[in-house]
């Protein structure tokens, strides 16, 4: 028996699958071709929608020029054709004006006028905007995210702006405490300046520094420069002619002058218009500018400068004017006051009256005092003092008195001065007194000392050939001795050769003005240079060689300051006429040369009654000291005058046993005290002598030149400057 196998399902399934692994290439190559077919349609389908919208664009923009060609063409025909009917009508409306029109015209008229508007609106046609192509709408995620990016934006500018409040509040922090770190060490300096004792203008500045308070810095944290005060005098170099005024620039002693001092001396107009109408002036515009006399720079104007002088140059002339010439004409009036009787009779009763008017004022200070030995010696003292203060108060004559013609002048004129010596304590015994008498040129005591530190040892005291033909030139043209001066001189010339050392002397005049810009500490003499000097010692030309090189200025610089304050008042005369005379042209060293020898009268005259009254006040300190005002009775007043004047007589001793000049004895401390005198008094009486600005010019000079030399501790102290 046959047995038939059961069909089971999963048989079935495997002969499916069977069959359709058979059965699956086939299929998969038919649909990678359908696949790549409908790619192909696709792509073929673009490309004719491409070409057909590009042919619609291209078949657009040729329909729209054919309509802008046409529309042109029918304009411009249209223009045509209206302007020709225009033209017809006018002429018709011109040939017809007197006539009816009739309707065919009136028509005409009417059309014409609507073509002419038609015209118009032609041109006046606007373009048309070409059609802007509507934006697609955009998605709700589109728009979600648009929002989100708005909100980072606007976070973002928010946290910028309160980054940039941050930094400028920072800013503003440091900048307050820079500023008051810097006040703190302003005002550090400003103690650290007033403990040490500084100048009063620095105290007036912090002053003005405690008021201002916070305002002392700018906004930008920068210092305000501050006014300079007026009495810092440090720079102020440029001093005005006719007040005390000083300036630190030219063009503010312009404005100044300009303003104040219009009119000038004399209502006199100054001579300030520099042609211009306003602003800075011209330099050298009509004057010269005046320097502060105190400066370095005095002596370096166009009027003083030049040099070197010899120091005993004009000293003869000077000299026999004022010593040795005058006291012949000074004994001629006394001879004419002897013959007078009644002269000697006044004198007598005026010198008791004195002495009685003494004598009564010491009997009244010592009514109190017990011992009759201390009103003596008190008397005595007195006398002393008041011997000082006459001969103190002795002054010149200002004119040499001329000669009486008759008796009864010369009667008249004597009864005239005693007369006012009532009036005045020493104004008679100032008539007879001159300047001490000198023989001879060579006993001046300043002729020992210059001879030591001239030039030109062969030619002491000439005065140089500029200065002679510009004294015979500045003399009137009648003069007989200018005429005589000159013949003799012409005579000279041709009789005696020309020296070939005038020559070399002008050339080295000239040579020197280089050399005062040298520094002689730097530089040193050649030693080929002093070879030469060695074997030639008479030429003058080797002579200025040598005085380049100073040896006696450089001997004083060494000098130490106990050196200096041993050195006598005429011994630094010396050193200052030597040392400016090597700046100072020949023409200003005669002033210079004629202020010293007038300022060394001064000092001999009041010299001592200085010493006496600095002493006066030493000798006060010292009894306070040691006498306590309280502990002094009532009866015991006048015992502190006794001490002074004990104090005050061994000085007034010296001053008239000793027969010496105050110049020769002492030192140069108290010779800036007799300033005031010297101004006031000793040229008032003399005022033919010398010049009143440039004696108070030469007197601060001096005076600051001894300051700062170390001669004295006194500054100038000019009172009675105008």
């Amino acid at each position: 028996m046959e047995i038939e196998s059961e069909v089971t399902p999963a048989t079935v399934q495997e002969n499916t699958s069977q069959e359709k692994a058979k059965e699956k290439p086939a299929e998969k190559y038919r649909e990678t071709v359908q696949e790549i077919l409908k790619t192909l349609k696709g792509k073929l389908l673009l490309r004719r929608k491409l070409l057909k919208i590009s042919q619609r664009k291209r078949r657009r923009k040729r329909r729209r020029r054919k309509r802008k060609s046409i529309k042109t063409k029918m304009r411009k025909s249209q223009k045509k054709t209206i302007r020709k009917n225009l033209l017809s009508l006018q002429s018709l409306m011109k040939r017809r004006r007197k006539r009816i029109l009739s309707l065919p015209h009136l028509l005409q008229i009417l059309v014409v006028l609507f073509l002419q508007l038609r015209l118009n609106l032609v041109c006046k046609r606007k373009k048309s905007k070409p059609k802007v192509p509507k934006k697609p709408k955009k998605s709700k995620e589109e728009k979600i995210r648009e929002k989100e990016l708005r909100r980072k934006e606007k976070q973002e500018l928010r946290e910028k702006k309160r980054e940039e409040r941050r930094k400028k509040k920072e800013e503003e922090k440091l900048r307050k405490r820079e500023l008051k770190a810097l006040k703190k060490l302003e005002e550090k300096k400003e103690r650290r300046s007033y403990s040490r004792g500084d100048n009063g203008t620095n105290g007036d500045k912090h002053k003005h520094d405690g008021e201002s308070g916070d305002d002392s810095h700018d906004e930008n944290g920068k210092k305000r420069s501050k006014r300079r005060s007026k009495n810092d005098l440090d720079g102020r170099d440029y001093k005005c002619t006719f007040c005390p005024k000083t300036y630190l620039s030219y063009p503010a002693l312009y404005t100044h002058m300009k303003t104040k001092h219009q009119s000038g001396t004399d209502n006199n107009q100054l001579l300030l218009n520099s042609g211009r109408g306003r602003g800075r002036p011209k330099k050298n515009a009509g004057r010269v500018t005046t320097i502060a006399p105190e400066s370095d720079d005095y002596f370096k104007t166009l009027d003083k400068g030049g040099g070197p002088t010899d120091p005993l140059y004009f000293f003869n002339e000077i000299v026999q004017k004022f010593f040795i010439n005058k006291n012949s004409n000074i004994k001629k009036e006394i001879e004419v006051k002897q013959e007078s009787p009644a002269a000697p009779e006044e004198k007598k009763a005026a010198n008791s009256a004195q002495n009685s008017d003494v004598k009564e004022e010491v009997t009244a200070n010592d009514k109190n005092s017990k011992s009759q030995e201390n009103t003596e010696e008190q008397q005595k003292i007195l006398n002393d003092h008041n011997h000082l203060s006459k001969e103190g108060e002795h002054s010149d004559v200002k004119e040499e008195v001329e000669e009486s013609k008759s008796e009864s002048q010369a009667k008249s004129q004597n009864k005239d001065l005693y007369d006012s010596s009532k009036n005045s304590n020493f104004k008679a015994d100032f008539k007879q007194f001159s300047f001490k008498s000198y023989t001879d040129v060579k006993d001046h005591p300043f002729y020992e000392i210059l001879s030591k530190k001239s030039l030109f040892s062969n030619k002491e005291g000439e005065v140089p050939k500029e200065v002679k033909e510009e004294q015979a030139e500045e003399r009137p043209e009648n003069d007989a001795s200018k005429d005589i001066e000159m013949d003799e001189q012409e005579k000279q010339a041709k009789s005696e050769p020309k020296p070939k050392d005038e020559a070399i002397h002008d050339a080295s005049m000239e040579d020197n003005i280089e050399v005062k810009s040298e520094r002689r500490e730097n530089t040193t003499p050649n030693e080929d240079e002093g070879e030469k000097i060695k074997e030639e010692p008479q030429n003058e030309e080797n002579l200025f060689r040598k005085k380049r090189y100073d040896q006696v200025l450089e001997d004083y610089q060494k000098l130490t300051f106990n050196q200096k304050q041993e050195l006598s008042c005429d011994e630094v005369c010396g050193i200052y006429l030597r040392e400016i005379s090597q700046k100072v042209n020949a023409k200003f060293y005669k002033t210079l040369l004629k202020f010293m020898i007038l300022y060394r009268e001064c000092c001999n005259e009041y010299g001592w009654q200085k010493i006496v009254e600095s002493n006066k006040l030493l000798a006060n300190e010292k009894i306070k000291v040691d006498i306590p005002v309280s502990s002094i009775p009532s009866t015991h007043k006048n015992a502190l005058q006794q001490q002074q004047m004990i104090i005050i007589a061994d000085i007034a001793k010296k001053s008239r046993d000793g027969k010496e000049d105050f110049c020769k004895v002492n030192s140069a401390e108290s010779m800036p005290e007799v300033c005031n005198e010297f101004v006031t008094i000793f040229l008032e009486q003399r005022e033919d002598f010398m010049d009143r600005g440039d004696a108070i010019d030469l007197t601060l000079n001096f005076c600051s030149w001894l300051y700062k030399k170390g001669h004295t501790c006194i500054k100038n102290t000019i009172k009675n400057y105008s």
